[in-house]
Formats: structure tokens, sequence, C-alpha cells
């Protein structure tokens, strides 16, 4: 029993924590435990990152040094309303406004009340599947042992970011050079556990795919009706990549919580990015993207470019301009929080490929061209396997034929281009990826099939977005 209530306390620490961040961002208190899910975004990241700066700082971090940067910035919160007073215009993640009554759960006809406790049914079983099917075992996946956990282990016994695993060649396989977000935490987990208990330490990652569900049907739900916005949440609760199989939420691997963090990029960036507050905030979570996965740098940028011609595209010159310095604040923010961790990974021990993109020449790209029409085949072939992503990318691909109203015309344009990045990124990577060794096309090919799914997890709650934008109707446009 005890195990069990000390993990309840690791929890509930990265929930305070979070909460406490979002304090100091001035958001508004009385909305916390409706956005649980960014209390645990800014908790998660935001315990790993402190233990990431103690270490820098050759502090040993454990449950002491943790508690004292939760209790320091306790204090500097009390003062700051001491001095400054309760803040005038804290902000929210989306406006609070009436629904109507016909689009509310318990106010619709009988069967649109059957069809929701229906979906809400669905998505609870497959909560309790997860959970069941991580406390069953111990870690099993290859990645999740050799990789991710070690790590974390590796940091639990030494208490801190300077050892010598980060520069012993005996451990290139295990990517010492990879983000250490997901380590970080993982060791957080174990330090109120008291040991590395393999077992109960894959809870905290069936908590980044429910608060995953959670994000993705609170912001469903500002343009859908109940019944819809469940509907799309079951399908994205019961997408099999997310509940079996490596880099499921049943597995210590950083897909899932890399999912988690780019969604709620996404979700900042259609509220209100206009404001400072937010636009700090935003930049916090990108950090922890790129912080989470190499290839999260790469996403974050994506995400920023799409919205950034969005807005062009789609509003005044003015609202913009507006913009423009926000998302400046954002970057900013961002370049400030990576620099630790751009310094810190310089020491690490140079891999063989390393400089392998810098030597890719315009001769090279063109012998490696012919790849395109074998990538982009077996890509949209892997993504239409039903026992991976069931209806997901059937029904995106549907969408996409659908004629568009004016309604989200922003919002739209905003993930169709975030998809097509994520699909250029891909194939522009195995077209030209001889630096992992796969020089023959035979070898690029088992490549695609063996990581597409786990590389295409962070697009299946934005493809669920756009589909359940295109087909939303008219009437929904006014939630």
């Amino acid at each position: 029993m005890m195990p069990y209530i000390r993990l309840g306390g690791a929890i509930t620490f990265v929930y305070m924590f979070g909460a406490l961040i979002l304090c100091l961002l001035n958001y508004n208190h009385k909305d916390l435990f409706k956005r649980t899910y960014l209390m645990f975004c800014f908790g998660s990241g935001g315990v790993a990152f402190s233990m990431f700066i103690l270490s820098l700082l050759t502090i040993p971090f454990g449950m002491f040094s943790i508690t004292t940067v939760f209790l320091a910035l306790s204090v500097f919160l009390l003062f700051k309303i001491r001095y400054k007073g309760q803040v005038k215009d804290p902000w929210t993640l989306y406006d609070q406004r009436p629904l109507k009554a016909s689009q509310q759960l318990k106010g619709g006809p009988f069967y649109k009340k059957l069809l929701g406790l229906f979906f809400i049914l669905i998505i609870i079983v497959q909560i309790f599947y997860v959970i069941s099917t991580s406390l069953l075992e111990p870690e099993k996946s290859w990645d999740g042992r050799a990789r991710w956990g070690l790590k974390a282990k590796i940091l639990y016994s030494e208490k801190n970011i300077y050892t010598d695993y980060f520069k012993n060649n005996k451990f290139i396989y295990n990517h010492p050079y990879y983000p250490l977000l997901v380590p970080l935490e993982t060791s957080n987990v174990y330090f109120f556990l008291g040991s590395s208990n393999d077992r109960l330490v894959k809870i905290l990652f069936v908590i980044y795919f429910f608060m995953l569900i959670l994000a993705f049907y609170d912001l469903v739900r500002r343009y859908l009706s109940t019944t819809k916005a469940l509907f799309f949440t079951a399908l994205l609760a019961t997408i099999p990549v997310f509940l079996r199989g490596e880099g499921s939420a049943n597995t210590c691997m950083a897909d899932v919580p890399l999912t988690f963090y780019c969604f709620i990029v996404v979700t900042l960036f259609l509220s209100n990015p206009t404001r400072t507050m937010i636009a700090i905030a935003t930049g916090i979570v990108l950090f922890f993207v790129a912080f989470t996965k190499q290839e999260g740098l790469c996403y974050g940028l994506f995400y920023i470019l799409s919205y950034a011609i969005a807005m062009r595209i789609t509003e005044k010159t003015s609202a913009s301009k507006i913009f423009g310095r926000h998302l400046m604040i954002a970057a900013m923010v961002f370049i400030i929080l990576y620099c630790p961790w751009l310094i810190y990974r310089s020491y690490f021990i140079k891999l063989s490929y390393a400089n392998a993109p810098a030597s890719i020449s315009l001769a090279y790209i063109m012998s490696k061209i012919h790849r395109v029409f074998f990538i982009v085949p077996r890509i949209i072939k892997e993504c239409l396997k039903v026992r991976l992503w069931h209806i997901v990318w059937p029904l995106f691909f549907i969408s996409l034929c659908i004629p568009k109203t004016r309604h989200y015309r922003k919002e739209i344009v905003f993930l169709i281009l975030s998809i097509t990045c994520f699909f250029a990124f891909y194939i522009t990577i195995f077209t030209l990826s001889a630096w992992w060794g796969f020089q023959q096309d035979t070898f690029c090919k088992v490549l695609i099939n063996s990581t597409i799914s786990r590389l295409f997890m962070p697009l299946a709650p934005v493809v669920l977005l756009y589909s359940a934008l295109s087909f939303c109707s008219t009437a929904d446009s006014k939630v």
C-alpha cells in the first residue's frame, strides 16, 4: 500500500508544481481545476527543467532539492501577491461562453444523450485498460528499458547529469544525446517511490495519455456539440498505437509525452496568443516539446511557422503585427530555456554521423531523390493500416475533400499547414537517411515500416481536430 501512496504523492506534487507556475504566469486560479491538463503540462515539464538546472549548478537533485525549489517559487509568489496585489486581468485558456441548451448533453434528444454516454463509457474503458496493462508487469519494451528507462535509473542513482554515461562510447547505442525531460521526470517519481520501480512508474505515462484526452476534448468542445466532441475524443482514446506496442501509453517512452506537449502548443495557439502571458506560456511549452525528443525542436518550428502563415492569410494586418510581436516573445522565452541544454549537450560523445547533414551535397540529393516515389506511397499505406490507426487517417483523407466554409478558416489553415510540414519533414528525412546507416533503398523501406507509427503519433490529435472542424455544422460554429 505504501508504494501507491508514495506514487500518489509524486503525481500530486507534479500538479501542485504546475499550478504554482501557472499562478506565477498570472493564470486565473479559479480556472485551474477546469484545466488540470495545463497543471500537469507545466508541472511535469517544470519539475524536469528544475532538476536539470539544479544539476547544472552542481546541486544534487532529489526530493529535498526539488521541494526546496517548490518552496522558493511559493515564497516568490507570496511576495508578488503581497506587493503587487491580485492580478487585475488574469488570463484563462478559453473564453467561458454559455452553451445553448440544444448543445448540452443533458438538454438534447434522448438518442444524443445515449450516444454521449456510450462515448464516455468507451473512453473510461480505454483508460482502465491502459492502467491495468501498465500495472500488470514491469517495462518490457526495448526503448523503454535500454534508453529512456536506463537514463532515468542512472540519473536516480547519480543524482546529477554529470555522469560518465553521457560520454562513454559503450552506451552510444542508447542515444545518450537525446533530450532529458522524460528521464528526469521519471527519476523524480523514483525519488518519491524510494526505488526504481519499473512497474509503478508507468502510471506517469498513463496520466500523460489521460491528460491528452482531456485537452483534446476541451479544445474540440469549443467548436462542436458535446456529443460530436465526445465522438472524436473516443476516436482518439481508441487509437491502437496509443494502447499497445512500442511507444504506447503503457510504456516508459517519450512518444506519448511528446504528443501531449505538442497538442498543448496547438491549444495555446488556438486560444488567445495575442496576450503576453500566453506568449510566454507558449514559449515554455515549446521548450518542453524540444526537451522531450530531438525532433521536437522541428515540430515546434512547424507550429510557429504554420500559425504565422495562417494569421497572415486569414487575419487583418494589424492583428498579424500584434501576433508577430508576441511570437517574438515566445521565441525569446524558448531560446533562453533551450540554451542551457544546447550548451550541456555539446559535451556529449561525438557520434559517427553527427556531421552527416553538413556533408549533404546536390549530387547526393539527386542520387536519392528517386526514393520519394516509394516513400510517399509507403507512408500513406502505413497511415491507412486499421490495426495501427483504425479510421483516423481515412477520416482525414475524406475530410480533405469536404468543401470548407468560412467558419474556422484560421484554424483549418493552421492545422493543414502543420500536417503538411510533418509529411514534408519525414519525406525529406527518409530520402536523405544515409547518416542512419540506411544507404540502400531496402533498408530505407524497413525503417519506414518500423518507425512511422511512432513518428506520426503527435499528428494523431491534430489530424482528428482537422477532421472535426471539417465535419462540423454551421450551428456548432456558434458555441
